[in-house]
């Protein structure tokens, strides 16, 4: 997976990377999705486009830039006012782009600094972004992308930068997605490693589960229910609950029997019926 990929998977996953990028209320982003869009009879392609889905308000380009090119600019504002073109739309709109360092850019031609001065063109240094940005989710992804250092550091921020979302998202869905793209950065950073060393190297477990808000609030219904039923068994319940619910998770995302025995503590038995009823259900 290419770095411009792995940019695009994040904002994917974590549209709220961008409005953090502008320094902006994260809460926006709800309401946005990231997409590519292709310019009919043209066969050409935007690769990133956060945006409503019917581009009203605001609506942003996302351009990763990872390599001098001196027609870097035309090429970006010929594809904006293609798209602006097709669409007709009454949006406004703007332009992050997204450059590992200052060298890298070529600078604005003289033809498109107007454009570039009208405050819609947003660009963003990595190796200048403070570290207090970055070490919080989701420019934690970006510092790992950014960093430089052995195995060993990747795999200590990659921790961090899955603790720092676990501590915002409390949704272990997302967090399976974050994980992937970790692996992803994980990956372009250190070919050598195969796939099944890098998630060998962060991959959840029960522990790490266990320290989440979803987990608490499973236990707490769990407690709950016993005591309704005048039973003093409430926090086992609660606890197998939250268990059962991490099983669960893990079969949807294509784990093994075998793994998630290992990463819960349940027998093998258990998980096989966890997952027949998963499959029921879906």
């Amino acid at each position: 997976m290419k770095s411009d990929s792995l940019f695009y998977k994040i904002f994917q996953v974590c549209p709220e990377t961008l409005f953090a990028l502008l320094q902006e209320d994260t809460s926006q982003a709800r309401d946005y999705t990231f997409h590519s869009v292709e310019i009919k009879n043209l066969a050409f392609r935007i690769d990133g486009i956060l945006s409503t889905d019917d581009y009203q308000g605001r609506f942003f380009l996302v351009e990763v830039q990872f390599q001098r090119d001196t027609k870097f600019y035309s090429r970006l504002f010929a594809e904006l006012m293609l798209f602006l073109r097709e669409q007709e739309t009454s949006g406004e709109w703007r332009i992050l782009v997204i450059f590992p360092t200052r060298s890298v850019d070529t600078g604005i031609p003289p033809a498109y600094r107007e454009l570039a001065h009208s405050e819609r063109l947003h660009i963003a240094y990595l190796d200048e972004l403070s570290d207090a940005m970055l070490h919080e989710y989701p420019l934690s992804l970006l510092r790992l992308i950014r960093m430089e250092g052995s195995v060993k550091e990747t795999v200590e921020e990659a921790h961090q930068a899955l603790a720092n979302a676990r501590k915002t998202l409390n949704d272990f869905g997302i967090e399976r997605e974050i994980e992937e793209i970790i692996v992803g950065i994980i990956s372009v950073k250190f070919p050598i490693l195969t796939l099944k060393e890098i998630k060998a190297m962060i991959e959840p477990t029960w522990q790490q589960f266990s320290k989440t808000q979803v987990y608490q609030d499973i236990v707490a219904l769990g407690e709950a229910i016993g005591e309704k039923r005048g039973e003093k068994r409430g926090e086992k319940r609660g606890e197998k609950r939250a268990q059962e619910s991490f099983a669960i998770s893990l079969i949807r995302s294509n784990f093994s029997d075998e793994d998630i025995c290992k990463h819960t503590n349940l027998p093998l038995a258990r998980v096989q019926e966890l997952r027949e009823i998963n499959q029921r259900k879906s």
